[in-house]
Order: structure tokens, then C-alpha cells, then sequence
């Protein structure tokens, strides 16, 4: 099953949040999981955008998105 992120209500995201992903995702990976990012605002998209992170996590506009995404997967 996979870890649904929801950051709907994040404005802003440093390096601190971003070290959190990461280190969440390199967990999910090896327990054969995933991580998935709801983040509708465009500044915190940006953010993942430079770091790359948007490459390595998916990411959904919305919390609905996903969690159907994840329900999906799990099938």
C-alpha cells in the first residue's frame, strides 16, 4: 500500500520538509511501498520542480486524486 502525503494545506516547503520526502520515499522503496504527494499549490510544486523531487515522488493536484491513485495501485 502506498503513503499518501497531504500537503493541500502546505503554503511552503524547505529544505527541512524536502529532507522528510525524501528520506519517507528511500523507506517506502525499500519496504516494496511508494509515497504519494497531494499538492494543489504551485509554490511548494516549484519547489519539487528545482529539486527534482517531482521526478522521483509522484505528486497529484489533489488529496482525492491521491488517494484513488493509491487505491488504485493496491488493487
Amino acid at each position: 500500500p502506498a503513503l499518501v502525503v497531504d500537503m493541500t494545506r502546505t503554503r511552503f516547503c524547505d529544505s527541512a520538509g524536502l529532507r522528510v520526502l525524501v528520506d519517507a520515499h528511500k523507506q517506502a522503496l525499500a519496504e516494496g511501498r511508494a509515497v504519494l504527494l497531494a499538492v494543489p499549490a504551485a509554490a511548494v510544486l516549484r519547489v519539487l520542480e528545482i529539486t527534482g523531487i517531482d521526478q522521483a515522488i509522484p505528486h497529484f493536484a489533489s488529496l482525492d486524486e491521491a488517494v484513488t491513485h493509491a487505491a488504485e495501485s493496491a488493487g
